[in-house]
C-alpha cells in the first residue's frame, strides 16, 4: 500500500470525509497527518504554514492549489518545489505547469465552527457514516436560503454581497440569508437541512472551480442554484441543479419566482442523492489523490533523496500588488 502524508494544520477534521476514519486509507493508499519518514508521498493542500523538511523527491511532491487566481496567486518560487500540480487555473494549465483539477476543500457542514472563523471548536462532528446514512426527505421549508459573509476584499465577493444585500432590501420574503455579517450560523447543516433550495454563490465565476460551498449542499440534501463553476455540468446533471447569474438580477429574480412555484425539489430527489453520492466518492478529496497517485508511474517509488525542505509560499511586493489588481479588477497579469 503506498503511504501519502498530508501535512495540517486543518482547521476541519478532515478524517472524517473517509468511510471509516479510524483507518485513514483509500483504495491503495494510505493517509497520515502526523510528520513521520515513512511515506512514499506528500501532498500539500493549498499551502503550508511551516517548513517540511522531507525525503521525498520532487517527482512524489503533489500540490492542489485551492483557489482560482483572482482570488489567490500562487508564486514560481513555492510552486517548483513540487512535481506535480493540481488545479483549476488556466494560465498554469496552458503553460503545462498544473494539470486541471477541482480545489480539493474539505466538507464544511456538519461541524461547530468558532465565531467568524472557518475552525471546528468541538469534539462533536458529523462523519462520513452520518451524512451517508441522512435520507432526503421533502417535508423542508419551500423557500431559498443563503449562507455566505460580509467579505469585500475581491470582485466575486462584491458581486456576491450586492446580490444578496438588493434581494434582501427588494425582496425579503423570498430569500433567508445566514453568515459572518448578516444572520451568524455555527454550523452550515442546521441551516441547510432545513430548506428545499439554497443559493450557492462562489467567490467567483470560472472553469473548474467550484468548492464546498455546493458540496456541502448536495450532501445536505438541498436543491443548489448555483453561480460559480463554468462548467459545472462537466461535474453534475442538469437535474440535479439551476444555474443562474447574479450580475443579471431580473432575469435571476424570475428564475426564484419561477422554482419556487413549480415541485422542482421534489421531482428533483433522485438526481440530488445522485450528486450527493458523488460529492462524497467520486469527487472526495481523498479519492481524487488516491486515483492520481495510483497512476503515477510506480518506479519513482523507488528513487530516494537527501533530506531537503520545502517551504511555505512568501509573498515579494510585487506578488503582493499583482494579488491586488487581481482583487479588485477581476483580472490575471
Amino acid at each position: 500500500m503506498i503511504k501519502v502524508y498530508i501535512p495540517g494544520p486543518f482547521n476541519i477534521p478532515i478524517q472524517r470525509q473517509f468511510p471509516n476514519q479510524e483507518k485513514t486509507v483509500w483504495g491503495n493508499c494510505e493517509f497520515v497527518f502526523q510528520e513521520n519518514d515513512n511515506y512514499d508521498y506528500i501532498v500539500v493542500v493549498d499551502s503550508i504554514k511551516e517548513e517540511i523538511k522531507t525525503l521525498c523527491p520532487i517527482e512524489r511532491r503533489i500540490l492542489f492549489l485551492g483557489e482560482a487566481p483572482y482570488v489567490k496567486i500562487y508564486n514560481k518560487k513555492f510552486i517548483k518545489q513540487f512535481g506535480h500540480i493540481y488545479g483549476c487555473q488556466e494560465q498554469l494549465i496552458r503553460k503545462g505547469v498544473s494539470e486541471t483539477s477541482i480545489p480539493l476543500l474539505p466538507w464544511m457542514l456538519g461541524c461547530r465552527l468558532q465565531e467568524n472563523t472557518h475552525i471546528c471548536n468541538s469534539e462533536k462532528y458529523h462523519t462520513f457514516s452520518d451524512f451517508k446514512d441522512s435520507k432526503i426527505v421533502s417535508t423542508r421549508l419551500n423557500k431559498f436560503c443563503l449562507i455566505t459573509s460580509n467579505k469585500t476584499f475581491t470582485r466575486g465577493h462584491r458581486n456576491r454581497v450586492c446580490f444578496a444585500e438588493r434581494i434582501l432590501k427588494e425582496y425579503p420574503n423570498l430569500v433567508d440569508v445566514y453568515g459572518n455579517g448578516y444572520n451568524p450560523i455555527s454550523d452550515k447543516l442546521d441551516i441547510l437541512s432545513q430548506y428545499k433550495y439554497s443559493i450557492v454563490i462562489e467567490n467567483c465565476s470560472y472553469p473548474n472551480y467550484w468548492t464546498e460551498k455546493l458540496a456541502d449542499c448536495f450532501i445536505a440534501g438541498c436543491y443548489p442554484v448555483y453561480y460559480g463553476c463554468t462548467n459545472i455540468h462537466d461535474y453534475f446533471s442538469k437535474s440535479s441543479l439551476d444555474v443562474i447569474d447574479i450580475l443579471n438580477f431580473d432575469s435571476t429574480l424570475m428564475q426564484l419566482k419561477s422554482i419556487l412555484s413549480s415541485t422542482k425539489y421534489e421531482d428533483s430527489i433522485s438526481a440530488i442523492a445522485e450528486a450527493k453520492e458523488m460529492v462524497m466518492n467520486k469527487y472526495n478529496m481523498f479519492s481524487i489523490i488516491s486515483h492520481i497517485i495510483e497512476n503515477i508511474d510506480a518506479s519513482l517509488l523507488f528513487r530516494k533523496e537527501s533530506s531537503s525542505s520545502i517551504h511555505p509560499m512568501q509573498y515579494s511586493i510585487k506578488d503582493k500588488i499583482l494579488q491586488k489588481i487581481a482583487w479588485y479588477f477581476n483580472i490575471v497579469l
